[in-house]
This record gives structure tokens, sequence and C-alpha cells, in this order.
């Protein structure tokens, strides 16, 4: 079995998702909407998130495919690019 990075917040995931680490997301209930919304962008929601110790045993013996996830991430690190420069230089946002 491969290791993996048990992540309750969007933080951990953050950094599993940016240095390619394989990781599942265990339900945090105060911070599922954070979790979900960065999952759902990477198309990760389904096959990460788990409520119970069983699908967490499941799951971590699946890899996450980063030539899927990586090409999903960049188009969103673009966005965030794009954002930042037109709210420093003063346009529309």
């Amino acid at each position: 079995a491969s290791s993996f990075i048990p992540a309750t917040k969007s933080f951990g995931t953050a950094f599993s998702l940016n240095f390619n680490r394989q990781f599942i997301c265990v339900s945090a209930p105060k911070y599922n909407c954070r979790l979900e919304s960065i999952l759902r962008l990477t198309g990760l929601l389904e096959s990460r998130l788990v409520f119970d110790i069983e699908r967490a045993l499941d799951v971590a013996k699946t890899e996450i495919d980063y030539n899927i996830v990586e090409p999903r991430l960049e188009s969103q690190r673009e966005k965030s690019r794009e954002f930042l420069k037109n709210a420093l230089e003063g346009k529309a946002i």
C-alpha cells in the first residue's frame, strides 16, 4: 500500500495537491465547504472525500492520477494570476 496524507482541512488538501501527494479528505462538517470546493475544481470530489474509516481505507488504496489533476490545477492557477494582475492594475474584476 502506498503512503497517503489524511487531510481534514483545506490546507492539507492544498498542500497535497500542490506537491502531488496521495491523500484522502476526512469529512469535517465545519470545513466541508472548502474541501468540497477544491476537490470539485480538481475532479476529485467523488474519489477523495470520505465519511467513515472503511471508505478511508479503500480510498487510501487508490492513487490519484496527477496527469489528469495537474492541468486542472494549472488552469485555476492561471485564473488566479489573471485576477491578481487585473486587481493590481486597477482593472475591473
